[in-house]
This record gives C-alpha cells, sequence and structure tokens, in this order.
C-alpha cells in the first residue's frame, strides 16, 4: 500500500540499485519512477536522467505520483509527499552511503579534474587556498549549464531537503534568494531521518545487500558489478594530503555525523541478520 524510496546520495553506488529497482517493479506491473529509464525500463542517457523530483513522473516514464509503487534517484528527504499513497511518513526507504571523504573525492574527478577552465591536476596537486575555494564555490554538475551540491555535505542536504543548488541553473538558483543561502546543518535531524531507512555503507557493499535482501526481498539485488566507479587512479583517504583532507572534513562536518550513525545503523543491521540465521 506504501511506495518504496531509494534515496540515492551521489558518488554513493546507487547505479545498480536503481537498475535492480526498475527490473522487479517492471516485472510485477507496478508503477515505478526512476530517471534516466522509460516506462518500459529501458536506460535511456538524455533528459530524462536530469529529474530530481516527481515533476517528471509520468505514465510513458513508469508511472504517475498516484501509481507510483517505487521510487529511486537523486531524490531530497520528502519527494514522497507528492504521492498521495505515502499516508505515513517516510515510507519504507533504502539508502547508501559512504565516507564523506572518500565521497569528494570521487565527485572532484567525476566534475572538476575534467573541466577546462579549473581541471586538470590531482588534487593532492592543489594548494590549500585554491582548494578551500574550490569546496566553497564548485557547484558545477555532470551537465555544465546546472548547479548541484559541490563537495561539502551533499547527504545532509539531501536528508534536510537542502539540496537547494540541484538541478537549476546559476540564474534560478539566484531567483531563490535566501532560500539558497548557505546555513547551518542540522546534522542532528540527518541522523534521525537516516535512522528512519535500511542502510548500506559502500565500504561493505555484500553487508549493504544483505540488508537490502531481507528488509526488500522483493528488490532482488545482487553483488553484481556497480557501475560508474570513477577514477580508479584517484588519491584515498590514506594517500591524500594530511592539509587538504583535513579541509574536507571541516566542510563535511554534518556528513560526517551521519556517517558515523550509518555506520552504527549498518553494524546493528548485521547483529540482527546474525541472529536470524
Amino acid at each position: 500500500d506504501r511506495p518504496f524510496v531509494f534515496l540515492h546520495h551521489e558518488k554513493c553506488a546507487g547505479s545498480s540499485v536503481r537498475r535492480h529497482v526498475v527490473r522487479a517493479a517492471a516485472d510485477r506491473n507496478l508503477g515505478f519512477f526512476v530517471p534516466c529509464y522509460d516506462g518500459g525500463g529501458v536506460y535511456r542517457e538524455d533528459e530524462r536522467c536530469y529529474a530530481f523530483d516527481l515533476a517528471n513522473a509520468t505514465t510513458l516514464n513508469g508511472g504517475d505520483p498516484a501509481t507510483l509503487a517505487a521510487v529511486a534517484g537523486h531524490f531530497q528527504w520528502g519527494v514522497w509527499n507528492e504521492m498521495p499513497s505515502t499516508l505515513l511518513d517516510p515510507p519504507p526507504c533504502l539508502t547508501i552511503t559512504r565516507h564523506p571523504v572518500d565521497r569528494a573525492i570521487s565527485f572532484f574527478y567525476e566534475r572538476v579534474y575534467q573541466r577546462e577552465d579549473v581541471g586538470g591536476s590531482r588534487v593532492n596537486d592543489w594548494a590549500l587556498a585554491d582548494f578551500e575555494w574550490l569546496l566553497g564555490a564548485f557547484r558545477g554538475s555532470a551537465f555544465s549549464m546546472y548547479r548541484d551540491e559541490g563537495l561539502c555535505d551533499q547527504v545532509c542536504k539531501n536528508l534536510l531537503g537542502r539540496a537547494t543548488h540541484r538541478g537549476r541553473t546559476e540564474a534560478e538558483v539566484t531567483a531563490l534568494g535566501d532560500v539558497a543561502t548557505p546555513r547551518p546543518l542540522d546534522a542532528r535531524l540527518a541522523v534521525e531521518r537516516l535512522e528512519t531507512c535500511v542502510v548500506g555503507l559502500q565500504e561493505d557493499w555484500p553487508a549493504a545487500v544483505r540488508a537490502a535482501g531481507h528488509w526488500f526481498p522483493w528488490l532482488g539485488l545482487v553483488d553484481d558489478v556497480r557501475a560508474n566507479v570513477g577514477y580508479t587512479d584517484a588519491e584515498t583517504r590514506e594517500t591524500l594530503r594530511p592539509d587538504l583532507r583535513a579541509a574536507l572534513e571541516r566542510c563535511n562536518a554534518c556528513d560526517l555525523a551521519v556517517y558515523e550513525a550509518a555506520v552504527r545503523r549498518a553494524r546493528v543491521q548485521s547483529v540482527f541478520l546474525d541472529g536470524l540465521s
């Protein structure tokens, strides 16, 4: 009676989950909305990919909001409010996260490194002052005319409904005025919301698959090859220059709190599942 929601945080191993959501829903003749997929469950790398709410949810794209049984994408908390069947808040949800420093490095190589204006240098080659400027100023998306949430606290912004840049042009962000003005993020509330979902960690993918398989067995998630794995020669938390890592940790304070909570929750899930075997 209530839809399933997968909150896909960018650079947090969600592409294969989205594929399984589409397949499971289509096999059961259920309405679904997963950006990049059409109503027949076929992947289309076109304007369908650029959807961050349910405004484009139509029968041609899987189902309109009144008929949706499953949604998965780069959505903010509360996206389900557009579905009449959500009588309780939130609906059953799954989310996967990773250490914020690792996520930021992956984001850098996908969004920054390949650009002509600020790209071309590896993370460890950046001067600290220039890198701190990048952390505060860079909002480039995979589609350069649009904005995104950048390298800092992206997971928290999703969980708090504060992703005000994603999917908007620079002019549209400016028109938001105070709504888009940076202000402190409520880590306590973000953690509270995270803990209403089944949680997976990218660093422990088999455990994430196990948890999803128990609570959402219809999903049929398997430990297959993950898509969009990123730049394979990137720095890691261990090889990143200490001053740059410290800068990333400062600007991801909220995401670090959420990640620590995710680690605890994943551990509790595993203990529970161990007790069933």
